[in-house]
């Protein structure tokens, strides 16, 4: 059960177990934002203003864009706040230790599989 998890950590890490990786998910979510908003807004334009396309195209390419981009930028830091997150033992790795050994062992096109 879920509340059985949460004594075992409380157990095992004490209170702050709870919240391992809590900073590495606000790096992983945090820039998802400004990617996205970033990039819907430089091809919405870009194919409205270049190539002379209406509204709604612009927007959805725009769209299209933005996820892939915002995709590219946040799945490797995703994956680095779960492998932080499911590290057992009193010290959380860091960031740049699990992105490291992510690289080493699996390659970097572990870092967007899933």
């Amino acid at each position: 059960s879920a509340y059985g998890e949460a004594r075992a950590i409380i157990a095992t890490n004490g209170v702050l177990g709870l919240y391992r990786g809590f900073g590495v998910s606000l790096l992983a979510y945090l820039p998802g934002g400004t990617v996205w908003w970033g990039a819907y807004g430089v091809v919405d334009r870009s194919a409205r203003a270049h190539f002379g396309l209406p509204r709604t195209a612009g927007h959805a390419l725009g769209a299209i864009a933005a996820a892939i981009a915002t995709v590219g930028t946040t799945a490797p830091l995703d994956l680095v706040k779960t492998r932080v997150q499911l590290a057992t033992g009193q010290q959380a790795p860091s960031v740049a230790s699990t992105l490291v050994a992510v690289i080493r062992v699996e390659g970097v096109s572990a870092l967007y599989r899933g």
